[in-house]
């Protein structure tokens, strides 16, 4: 039998070929997920040979990658800021690039709300990730986490349990079941052009759900909801704080937005490659 090490390579190959990004990484997890190796047993048992059970497996995992399903929804979770989460076709798989928004926001409450007074409200949650992390990573007095979808809330309820958050999860649209004030309001909203999701990925357009994508024939339907209902319901206090993760192009019209609605510091937060990642602004 073939030693697991040329099993890897062909599927890396394989996934290459297809256009596949990451396709070395790609294939390395998969073996991983079906030998339950972390990364000290993957480096110590690779060059061991292969059974035709383990090939067999691992072919079927290798095929489904190749229908460019996504590897997260294969093995059914993602990694995120150090934790698990469980991802399905019901929910966004938690990105790297939100892990800057949450950086910021960690790093904000921590120096506001030293005393952990801060009240967290996590729009259009999904996994539950922004707001579990929030929760784990530094003392509040309230994490809120909402979203529209029932099915994505049961998938964040459950990694909650498994993370042991606090964080509580409400079903609603946008501000509609918030009767609350809060500090700090996060939100990776959706936020691609109508138009533009057909030319994504297939990764992304035929797995992720297009109601956490679409935001609208510019892409900013759902930045101006949340804006206006911050205004118009009163859910952020005095001096309170909004985040946004924004398109890699949006900074300026986000920021547009809501230096209009009357808040104030607004910033936009480059990631690693200098692009706009993130935003942040204060209420008056």
């Amino acid at each position: 039998m073939k030693r697991y090490r040329e099993l890897v390579n062909e599927a890396a190959k394989s996934f290459a070929e297809l256009g596949i990004e990451e396709a070395e990484n790609d294939a390395k997890e998969l073996m991983m997920f079906l030998m339950n190796w972390d990364y000290t047993h993957y480096t110590l048992c690779i060059d061991d040979e292969s059974t035709k059970e383990a090939v067999d497996k691992y072919a079927e995992l290798v095929e489904k990658r190749k229908t460019r399903i996504p590897v997260q929804l294969i093995i059914g979770e993602a990694p995120f800021y150090g934790r698990q989460f469980k991802v399905t076709r019901d929910t966004l798989i938690p990105r790297f690039d939100t892990e800057i928004l949450v950086e910021e926001v960690i790093s904000y409450i921590k120096k506001k709300y030293p005393s952990g007074e801060a009240r967290v409200l996590d729009m259009c949650t999904g996994t539950g990730c922004i707001a579990i992390t929030i929760d784990q990573e530094v003392a509040t007095k309230k994490v809120v986490a909402a979203d529209i979808s029932e099915k994505a809330l049961e998938v964040a309820r459950e990694n909650a349990r498994k993370n042991g958050s606090r964080a509580e999860l409400i079903r609603t649209d946008l501000f509609e079941g918030i009767n609350e004030e809060f500090d700090v309001l996060v939100s990776n909203p959706p936020y691609i052009p109508t138009k533009v999701i057909d030319t994504l990925q297939p990764e992304v357009k035929n797995n992720d759900p297009h109601l956490a994508l679409d935001g609208g024939e510019d892409g900013l339907d759902i930045y101006r909801r949340i804006i206006q209902g911050i205004n118009s319901k009163n859910v952020l206090s005095a001096g309170g704080a909004v985040f946004f993760e924004i398109g890699y192009d949006q900074g300026e019209a986000v920021s547009g937005l809501l230096e209009k609605a009357g808040f104030s510091k607004v910033r936009v937060i480059k990631d690693l490659a200098g692009l706009d990642r993130a935003l942040a602004a204060e209420k008056i």
